[in-house]
């Protein structure tokens, strides 16, 4: 039931962005502050919310490449900045280190997940508040250190507390990384001798932070750390700033660098540096987020886009980035659907069909590969060749009825382009022409006339069968259950691949199919309804408001193009001079292979990315479906954009079609509005 009123606005808040629902309830409970203040705090925090809450619900994405929403200073202007002071001071987190999550406090989900804990965030985060409570009842300041607060973990969970330390520590290994931007600027101050130190508000002892900016590449010699656990003072009152001045010198010219307007520059200037606001890394990227209520996967994957687009130096093209940014999670999310369905269906074998299957196949084999993986040479056309012993339904339904809707190949050239002009010379005997337009008026005789030539239909395509038969066989190898993986939509390759091995073939295995995506239609509907076709992303079943979404028109062509193999699609199936299986391919234009190539190389980048934070996290967080689809379809409909990155493109949609009658995106779909 739907709340209405402020509760249903807080809820909604919860919901589209539990951030800053988490900024709220920080805010409503501040118990340092009087009922009435801290509740109006909380209160206009929240009503500051209702544009951004806004924008989520709506899926609104700025137009455009999301690395150009914050422009950076250049790191040479930078440096002309910093040329007159003595010493420069950097903050660590979110200015010189960056962690892969959208919020610090999501290192304590993981420390649990790594523990065994159940609420362990919420736990962690009242024992830190405990023991600052405590060292102040004490009158010992209120800067506590990690040893202090897990010894109220232990307290209170019986936890060791060398054993929470070291989760925690572990995490924070595994998820933080440098920023590129300010790890150029370091290194060319240490190059011209620049005194640099390090100043931070951090419960993690000195020790510990100067061991995490080695591990990512800073060069610490004679880099001096302050952090204020060990100082016993904070950047914030101003004091720490005080304690750096004492120890390295009254007389020298400082500036201090960092993220947080309040600590790093107010604090900073109050206490005579000078100061230079970095905005951060996921305050940037904030309008692109989508949030869900799968908090962590959404936290570790939109940590790592904010991280890589919007430090200030991405390094990426315009198509890397796309590639990255969108189908990187899309991919990694998919194959990691895939490891559980080859569990829970006790598949022996994927078969990546191409050329769909081709860049999943080489992401699944460096990254998952639970089960073995194989790379299938197949394509509608050719699966439509080798189908038509046993029936001529999908050979139909491929390649006559939907050019007979469009209208516009004489029944002669279509003939001609499925390899049957032999067939031509018949037409006359059936009462057809074959400079008449194949169209829905005579599109009964046609099929007519092609059931009344199947013997012939079968022979053209003998050699195509029995070099089918070879090479299948080679495929399901000793297999009993085999999976067809395919980016969508309505499960040609998987029928075909299923009809030819079962009907034809006689082969005794189960034969299932495994997509991102399924449209219903006349050809897959009796699959469905018998469980063989499982969808990651949506079916119209599954996930209505995606599968409604996606409009399977340019999106369709996106996900294919991006999932693209950059050799061309199979015409047939051959048999070679020493008697085994071969293929002979389509044409494809050069400019088709550079798009997928370089597109796919953001893919991969996000997919090494990503499975290497796991892996060495040595946790698995899988991706939903709707947390990684959603905001790629809003990117999707977004057609200027496309049309910029993929508007050259030439493709040929029609299992019949060739090359020669391709048109690109931009002439099919640029200048529809």
């Amino acid at each position: 039931m739907k709340i209405w009123g402020w509760d249903g606005f807080v809820e909604s808040l919860a919901e589209h962005n539990p951030y800053d629902y988490s900024t709220y309830i920080k805010l409503l409970y501040d118990y340092e502050k009087k009922p009435c203040l801290r509740k109006m705090k909380a209160a206009v925090y929240a009503l500051s919310r209702i544009y951004r809450l806004g924008m989520y619900r709506k899926h609104k994405y700025p137009p455009g490449r999301e690395s150009t929403a914050c422009r950076r200073s250049p790191v040479q202007e930078v440096l002309r900045m910093l040329k007159d002071c003595d010493v420069v001071s950097f903050d660590v987190f979110d200015t010189l280190l960056l962690r892969n999550l959208l919020d610090c406090g999501d290192v304590f989900y993981l420390t649990g997940m790594k523990l065994g804990i159940s609420g362990f965030k919420e736990l962690r985060e009242r024992a830190q508040r405990e023991a600052a409570w405590r060292k102040k009842s004490a009158g010992c300041g209120v800067e506590v250190t990690l040893s202090e607060i897990y010894e109220v973990v232990s307290e209170w969970q019986g936890l060791d507390v060398q054993t929470g330390m070291e989760a925690e520590l572990s995490v924070e290994r595994a998820v933080c990384r440098d920023n590129p931007y300010w790890h150029e600027v370091f290194d060319s101050l240490r190059a011209d001798g620049k005194r640099i130190v390090i100043v931070t508000d951090m419960y993690l002892s000195r020790q510990t932070v100067r061991e995490l900016l080695v591990r990512c590449g800073y060069e610490m010699d004679q880099v001096e750390v302050f952090v204020s656990c060990e100082e016993g003072a904070n950047k914030r009152d101003g004091t720490l700033f005080s304690i750096v001045r004492q120890r390295v010198g009254n007389d020298a010219a400082y500036i201090h660098i960092g993220d947080n307007r309040a600590a790093d520059i107010r604090a900073a200037k109050r206490a005579g540096w000078s100061a230079l606001y970095y905005k951060d890394v996921h305050s940037a990227g904030k309008y692109y987020r989508h949030f869900s209520k799968s908090i962590i996967p959404a936290s570790v994957c939109g940590g790592i886009l904010d991280a890589q687009l919007h430090s200030g130096k991405v390094g990426m093209s315009a198509l890397e980035e796309f590639g990255f940014c969108y189908y990187g999670p899309l991919a990694v999310g998919y194959c990691g659907w895939l490891a559980e369905l080859a569990s829970d269906q006790k598949i022996d074998k994927f078969l990546f069909v191409s050329r769909d299957g081709y860049l999943l196949r080489e992401i699944w084999e460096n990254h998952f590969g639970a089960v073995p993986g194989e790379y299938v040479v197949t394509s509608r056309h050719a699966l439509t060749q080798i189908n038509v012993q046993e029936g001529l339904e999908l050979f139909l339904q491929q390649n006559i009825i939907p050019q007979a809707r469009k209208h516009e190949l004489t029944m002669g050239a279509l003939l001609h382009r499925l390899q049957l002009g032999e067939l031509v010379p018949f037409l006359g005997a059936g009462g057809l022409r074959e400079d008449v337009v194949l169209c829905r008026e005579n599109l009964d005789a046609f099929i007519r006339f092609l059931f009344w030539q199947k013997r012939e239909l079968c022979r053209i395509y003998e050699e195509s069968v029995s070099a089918a038969e070879k090479y299948f066989h080679q495929v399901v190898g000793n297999c009993e259950r085999v999976c067809v993986v395919d980016v969508g939509w309505q499960g040609t390759s998987c029928l075909g691949i299923h009809d030819f091995l079962k009907k034809h073939m006689g082969w005794q295995g189960e034969v299932i199919g495994a997509q991102i995506g399924t449209k219903c239609g006349e050809q897959n509907i009796e699959f469905l309804a018998r469980n063989q076709i499982f969808s990651y992303a949506f079916t119209p079943d599954q996930n209505r408001e995606l599968y409604s979404d996606h409009g399977f028109g340019l999106c369709s062509v996106v996900d294919e193009i991006v999932f693209s193999a950059p050799e061309p699609s199979l015409r047939r199936y051959r048999i070679n001079r020493t008697g085994e299986p071969c293929f002979e391919f389509m044409q494809e234009p050069d400019g088709n292979r550079r798009i997928v190539k370089e597109v796919q190389e953001g893919v991969r980048k996000y997919a090494d990315y990503y499975c290497g934070l796991m892996k060495e996290l040595g946790l698995a967080v899988s991706l939903p479906a709707a947390s990684v689809y959603k905001p790629l379809l809003g990117a999707l409909h977004n057609r200027r954009y496309i049309m910029e990155l993929f508007g050259t493109y030439e493709v040929q949609r029609e299992s019949v079609g060739d090359m020669s009658d391709g048109k690109t995106l931009w002439e099919i779909y640029g200048k529809k509005r």
